[in-house]
């Protein structure tokens, strides 16, 4: 009793076998385009961030001014 594949589907694991080997270089770009704009897209958040901090730290300097000068009235 052996679970030998018949000639058909020998045949159509074959077929989709080599119609696999024909698409992986278009798979492969696919995925090499899809992780460079994830790369673009998260050096640019990380801009985004930077100027985020940049804007609080200069909340902060704002908030001990006020606070200085209000103290002196």
């Amino acid at each position: 009793m052996s679970n030998r594949p018949t000639k058909k589907q020998v045949d159509n694991a074959t077929k989709i076998l080599i119609s696999w080997k024909k698409k992986m270089p278009f798979y492969y770009a696919a995925a090499i385009i899809i992780a460079l704009i994830i790369i673009l897209v998260s050096s640019n958040s990380n801009k985004e961030l930077s100027m985020y901090q940049k804007n609080i730290i200069d909340f902060k300097k704002a908030a001990e001014f006020i606070h200085k000068n209000s103290s002196k009235n």
